[in-house]
């Protein structure tokens, strides 16, 4: 089933740019990755860091900053594998570390003012302009591995994991070599044959479409997180794009994200 959609609300997320410099008639590809820093009076400050290799350095020192959010531009073939502070590498499970589709955001009044490392992976370059699916059900999994794979053109970007374990239990390990972080923790009821018990259900963030899930597990279900690439036309209030291949049978919220970048030219060096 193909759909026409137009979208008057253009959600526009501001990404970093692959800024391209001149010097010695010789050109070099600079990568940038942008950081937003929120202070106590919920002031926002946009930096840039460098991305060297597959690494970033961010210094980190004011503590009047509260909150660092780095953004990185899915269309430079990269995703965020690990964060490093002082140099020992944070927990993907710690509560003071969120990751997103694209970026991810540290909570650095409680993790710690100083230095910080931001480790990258090789991943296929996201277009500009694409489609996320995600489901509304849950997939219950049967044992602990995680398995998703790819419907027609959609290909799976990432996964909501929601694991119920019991209040005291052996804390779950997320066994993958890409990224991903606890997003939400609840105490929650369940049933058994002895009655009400409570649990904790944890809901993680998964940068991986195969993972396997260690420790106390009650039970384990995922939401995959799909993406479609599209060929938008952009007018001046809204977008309009065709060809969009539903996903038959799967009920769930279709998100159209478009990145519209920040250029920056630099004219000369002196």
């Amino acid at each position: 089933m193909r759909t026409k959609v137009f979208i008057i609300a253009l959600t526009l997320l501001f990404s970093t740019m692959l800024l391209p410099i001149s010097y010695n008639a010789q050109t070099e590809d600079v990568l940038y990755a942008e950081v937003h820093l929120l202070d106590r009076l919920n002031n926002m400050e946009t930096n840039y860091v460098k991305i060297s290799g597959n690494r970033a350095l961010l210094s980190i020192k004011n503590t009047n900053y509260r909150v660092a959010e780095v953004v990185l531009d899915p269309r430079l073939g990269l995703r965020i594998k690990d964060i490093l502070f002082n140099g020992k590498i944070l927990p993907h499970n710690s509560t003071f570390l969120k990751a997103g589709i694209y970026e991810v955001t540290l909570f650095v009044e409680d993790i710690g003012y100083g230095d910080y490392e931001i480790i990258f992976e090789n991943y296929i370059s996201i277009p500009s302009a694409y489609v996320l699916f995600i489901p509304d059900n849950y997939t219950k999994i049967e044992g602990n591995k995680v398995m998703v794979k790819s419907q027609d053109k959609w290909q799976p970007y990432a996964v909501f994991a929601y694991v119920l374990t019991t209040l005291n239990g052996v804390e779950p390990e997320i066994v993958t070599d890409s990224f991903y972080s606890l997003i939400s923790e609840r105490i929650v009821e369940y049933e058994t044959p002895l009655g009400t018990s409570k649990g904790k259900e944890l809901i993680y963030y998964v940068q991986d479409n195969s993972f396997i899930v260690r420790g106390g597990i009650i039970s384990l279900a995922c939401k995959p997180i799909y993406i479609y690439e599209v060929f938008p036309q952009v007018y001046n209030n809204y977008i309009e794009y065709t060809e969009i291949d539903d996903l038959d049978g799967i009920n769930g919220t279709y998100y159209l994200l478009v990145f519209k970048p920040e250029y920056f030219q630099l004219i000369g060096v002196t």
